[in-house]
């Protein structure tokens, strides 16, 4: 298999840097010999050490002498080499790792780096710490809940981080700005995302701080790369569980040097839902989702690769309900379309360009009670480039984009079927506009102990004339083998969407001000502990009027905390992790009429992971979390109003109340097994093991003098087999 035009640029690049560095090199995988990022390279017992970048490349100063280098990712096997550095004389050493197939030994390891290192980044997830996490479904969005300062609604996939909202986080796929990746979004919040997990090559997550040239986001960054097929072999692998059904076909093109791959997975909940009558939380709801997905990669000469990726994603869910506030039938269908291409080139040595062009579309319609609706239409169509540089220590980053939003929204939900905030809700509008985007971004290695990124934004929309420029900082100082400190400040930007505009065309962006302190402290060889706090503020937040329902930008707030996250490393056959997290997150936005609490906020999260391999072929996981209930609205009591014949609730003040704190315990039962002569994954996984009934809200009778809960799932097995081909 040869390894790609890229890689070997980057190979050359880096034995032309021996003079300026002891040991360079780049690494990559076994299998598809594309470069792997985020790979710790460390020489033992010293405070000597780098993460490779995107590219695979990493680069070590060092002092004369004999040194252990160790290169440790993920998923894969570890490598560990001697070496010996003399004067004047640097070392070239590139290495490939080999993936962990149906190997138990190191079940899951921790996603976040042991190290800070400028660039923001949290968290790195690949393949098979999504597939084996206990709790998680094989869903990327759920295992990423179980870090620090990221929480969700209840029992569902959206991502609250930092008291940031769900629509505030930044989800690239292979490039691409996914709008909403969320299945069900209208039953519970979202169940499930969209991304398949068993097509990942790596997760990139920042929880804040990140780089200028990722922005129009508030909260954080989610960066999901998808895998490149094989280019010598036709292969597969299939999933069957209680949940769903997961097909994937790779295949060669040998014309062009290039390989694809398409997939298939189709949810089983609809069968489920028959077979299980308590998941149905007396009333009927049939759901069904189908997600598909293309990728094809193409060398077309020494120094350009193409890639073309299509997603596509259908849901539908009927639901005929049976409350006093919400009786009749439910009705929701959504599509998730995307199609795109990238280029890679390489102008020279030490610069790589990317040019991406897509189309995305996010259309779900809803159809409840009383004749409410609620129908979203976002399309995007968007041209991007990144240009990045290597120039001795520093690694630069200019480019922007060019952005086409189009809207079209139409939501009308009375306060009697309003089960959130017992208010009317209304939107009707439609509009476009173009963002235009410029960056520059600059990372620096001072020496192989202090790193800093600097970076500049400048965002435009041409529909309001406003532009805004943010500033970006983040420094990172290992003080010695065992700790390093962090510190990031900046200005993040969101525009607001374009059916926004369309009821104010003279709104501005949101704006937070952010600024994070971290220190990690290895304090043995199995055991990682990482502190972190962060403040938050916000101005210039979208809030609603009741009287018109247009928008303007009267909101703000504030979010702060504390994180802290412990690791244990594989020790005698047990690895996992507790992340803690204390936070206060206040906002006046959207219909909320004065400052109060984030109706996401959650005081105090606690997550739990742990692993134990107790045979060869037998593992078990399991995950444990607990958080303070969420906000809501209280109801104090009712009147009957004769000109609607009906009961009308008195409110009490915004988000004063909480609902009971939320509690989960997770199982998952991993097998390696032979079958037909071939190796397969089987494995148990049961949701909720103690039927746990976490609110996603109160639904109340006819006069609100009581009430009953309405939530998204109790206890869930899933059992599934899992095999290569």
């Amino acid at each position: 298999m040869a390894i790609s035009l890229q890689t070997q640029q980057k190979i050359l690049h880096a034995q032309q840097l021996i003079n300026k560095y002891s040991i360079v090199g780049v690494v990559t995988d076994a299998d598809s010999k594309q470069p792997l990022e985020g790979v710790n390279i460390i020489l033992l017992d010293t405070n000597f050490g780098d993460a490779t970048d995107s590219e695979g490349s990493y680069r070590i100063s060092a002092h004369e002498g004999n040194y252990t280098i160790k290169f440790s990712m993920i998923g894969y096997s570890d490598i560990v080499k001697n070496i010996v550095i003399k004067k004047n004389a640097a070392i070239v050493l590139n290495v490939s790792l080999k993936v962990e197939t149906y190997n138990l030994d190191q079940v899951i390891v921790s996603p976040k780096p042991e190290k800070y290192d400028a660039s923001g980044l949290t968290a790195v997830l690949d393949r098979k710490m999504i597939q084996r996490s206990p709790g998680s479904a094989q869903d990327i969005f759920w295992t990423l809940q179980t870090l620090p300062g990221v929480s969700s609604g209840s029992d569902d996939s959206k991502l609250y981080v930092r008291g940031g909202s769900s629509s505030e986080n930044l989800v690239l796929f292979d490039g691409a700005t996914i709008a909403n990746p969320y299945h069900f979004e209208f039953m519970g919040g979202g169940l499930f995302s969209v991304f398949n997990s068993r097509l990942v090559e790596n997760v990139n997550f920042y929880a804040g701080g990140f780089p200028a040239r990722y922005g129009d986001r508030l909260a954080s960054v989610l960066i999901i790369n998808n895998k490149t097929a094989d280019k010598e072999n036709y292969s597969g692998e299939l999933n069957m569980s209680l949940s769903d059904f997961n097909g994937i076909m790779e295949f060669p093109l040998k014309a062009f040097d290039g390989s694809g791959y398409i997939s298939l997975r189709r949810s089983y909940f609809d069968i489920a839902y028959n077979l299980l009558p308590d998941l149905k939380n007396d009333n009927e709801m049939v759901p069904y989702f189908i997600d598909g997905n293309l990728k094809l990669d193409f060398v077309l000469n020494k120094n350009i690769k193409m890639t073309l990726f299509g997603l596509s994603s259908i849901e539908k869910l009927i639901g005929d309900y049976r409350y006093d506030h919400f009786y009749g039938r439910m009705e929701s269908n959504g599509n998730n379309s995307l199609i795109g291409v990238t280029f890679n080139i390489i102008p020279t040595d030490n610069t790589v360009n990317e040019l991406n062009i897509y189309y995305s579309l996010t259309d779900k319609k809803a159809s409840y009670p009383e004749n409410s609706v609620e129908n979203y239409k976002l399309n995007e169509i968007t041209v991007k480039n990144d240009f990045s540089w290597i120039l001795g220590k520093h690694d630069f980053h200019f480019g922007g984009w060019v952005a086409n939003k189009k809207d079209k929204v139409s939501v009308d939900i009375p306060a009697s079927i309003n089960m959130y905030s017992l208010e009317d809700y209304k939107i009707n509008s439609s509009n476009y506009y173009n963002l235009i985007s410029l960056y520059a971004e600059d990372k620096y290695s001072f020496s192989p102990e202090l790193k800093m990124n600097t970076g500049l934004r400048y965002d435009y929309i041409d529909q309001t004339k406003r532009g805004v420029l943010s500033p970006r900082f983040n420094i990172a100082y290992a003080w010695n083998e065992h700790m390093s400190l962090s510190f990031d400040y900046g200005w993040f930007y969101q525009s607001p969407y374009a059916y926004e505009i369309g009821t104010n065309p003279n709104l501005k962006f949101k704006k937070a001000e952010s600024m994070g302190v971290g220190i990690k402290h290895q304090l043995s060889e199995e055991l990682v502990v990482d502190l972190e706090f962060y403040n938050k503020k916000y101005y210039d937040l979208i809030t609603t009027s009741s009287d018109d329902w247009t928008n303007s930008n009267g909101g703000y707030g504030f979010s702060r905390g504390v994180e802290l996250y412990v690791q244990f490393k594989p020790l005698v056959n047990l690895s996992g992790w507790v992340s803690y997290s204390y936070s206060i997150a206040k906002r006046k936005e959207g219909i909320i009429r004065s400052l109060q609490y984030f109706s996401f906020d959650r005081t105090n999260l606690i997550s739990v992971i742990m692993n134990y391999k107790f045979a060869d072929v037998w593992a078990l996981g399991a995950k444990f979390r607990h958080g303070t209930g969420t906000p809501y609205t209280p109801v104090m009591g009712s009147y009957f109003d004769q000109s609607k014949s009906s009961f009308i609730p008195i409110l009490g003040e915004q988000n004063s109340a909480r609902y009971p704190d939320y509690n989960r315990f997770d199982l998952r039962l991993t097998r390696q097994a032979i079958l037909w002569d071939q190796p397969v994954e089987i494995y148990l996984e049961i949701l909720n093991v103690f039927n746990n009934r976490n609110i996603v809200h109160w639904i109340y009778n006819n006069n609100y003098s009581s009430r009953s809960s309405m939530i998204v799932f109790p206890i869930l097995p899933l059992i599934g087999i899992n095999k290569k081909f």
